[in-house]
């Protein structure tokens, strides 16, 4: 399922905790908060239900000024400032 993609040290566990907050916190976050709320929506439902929970919150980010910006930021091959708008 793809759920474990790392196994570290007991010892080095929170380094490598924070090493990926820290790359999850640089995201748009908006689309972080989009799919933590599908996670957390869809968590129990079947895969219909799920699937359309997932496109329902696709629909909301297409339309915000950070997807315009990341797409700006790909194209321009810069680093994405993105808002959260």
């Amino acid at each position: 399922m793809g759920l474990v993609n790392a196994v570290v040290p007991a010892d080095r566990l929170m380094e490598h905790t924070l090493e990926v907050a820290r790359g999850i916190a640089q995201k748009a976050p908006l689309a972080v908060a989009g799919a933590k709320a599908s996670l957390d929506r869809g968590f129990e439902a079947d895969l219909p239900r799920g699937l359309a929970i997932e496109q329902d919150s696709v629909v909301l980010l297409f339309a915000t000024q950070d997807k315009k910006e990341g797409l700006d930021a790909f194209v321009e091959r810069r680093a994405p400032n993105f808002a959260g708008k």
